[in-house]
C-alpha cells in the first residue's frame, strides 16, 4: 500500500498532461531503443547507391541519405547509442559527483575547499574542450565516450551536492543525529542524502 503522500504526488502526477505526456513519450523512445533490432526495416549501416538522397515513400518513409542508408533505420539504432550515452554517462556523473561533492561538504574548509577548488578550476575549461582532452588520454569506443562524458557530469554533480550538503550539515536534525552518536558516513547517507537526492534526480534529468 502506498503512503498517503505518494498516492497524492501519483494523482498530482495524472493530473499535470506535460508529466504525463512526457513520460509516456520517454518510455516510448526507451521501448524504440529496447527493440531496435525488431523495428529497424533495415539494416542501419547497408548501402545502396540505386536509392541514394530518396525522397520520403512507403518503403523509406524517412527516406535515404547519400549512401543510399535508410534515414527512420539510423535513428531507431541511433536512439539506443544516444540513450545509452546519455543515462550511462549522467547515471555515473550522478553517483561520482554526489558522492565527492558531500564529502568535501562535510570534511571541512581545508579538505573540502581544496576539493572544490580543483572542481572550479576545472569547470573553467569549457565541458567540450575539456571532453576532448579526457577522451585524447581514454581513447575511442561507446564505453570511454560514456566515461568521458560521465567525467564531465561528476564536476556538476559535485558542485551540486556541495552547495546542498553545505546548506543542510548545520541544520537542527543533523545536530541532533550527532547527539545520539551518529557520524560521518551514516550522518551523509541516512540523513543528508535523502533530502538533496530530490534536487540532484530533477537536474540529472535535464542532463541526461
Amino acid at each position: 500500500m502506498l503512503s498517503d503522500l505518494h498516492q497524492r504526488q501519483l494523482r498530482a502526477f495524472w493530473r499535470n498532461r506535460v508529466a504525463v505526456i512526457g513520460a509516456v513519450m520517454s518510455l516510448l523512445l526507451i521501448l524504440v531503443a529496447l527493440l531496435a533490432e525488431t523495428l529497424s526495416p533495415y539494416d542501419p549501416v547497408e548501402q545502396n547507391v540505386f536509392y541514394r538522397l530518396t525522397p520520403p515513400e512507403l518503403s523509406h518513409p524517412f527516406g535515404t541519405d547519400s549512401y543510399g542508408r535508410d534515414i527512420l533505420s539510423r535513428i531507431i539504432w541511433g536512439s539506443r547509442i544516444s540513450l545509452a550515452v546519455g543515462i550511462g554517462s549522467v547515471a555515473l556523473g550522478m553517483v561520482l559527483g554526489s558522492f565527492l561533492g558531500m564529502i568535501a561538504a562535510f570534511k571541512g574548509e581545508k579538505m573540502g575547499g581544496g576539493i572544490m577548488r580543483a572542481v572550479d578550476i576545472l569547470l573553467c575549461f569549457p565541458a567540450e574542450i575539456l571532453a576532448i582532452m579526457v577522451l585524447v588520454v581514454l581513447g575511442q569506443g561507446l564505453d570511454k565516450l560514456i566515461i568521458t562524458i560521465g567525467i564531465v557530469m561528476t564536476l556538476r554533480f559535485a558542485r551540486l551536492s556541495y552547495g546542498s550538503t553545505l546548506s543542510l550539515k548545520e541544520r537542527e536534525y543533523i545536530e541532533a543525529a550527532r547527539s545520539i552518536g551518529a557520524r560521518g558516513f551514516r550522518i551523509l547517507f541516512r540523513y543528508i542524502l535523502p533530502n538533496i537526492l530530490g534536487e540532484i534526480l530533477v537536474m540529472s534529468s535535464l542532463w541526461t
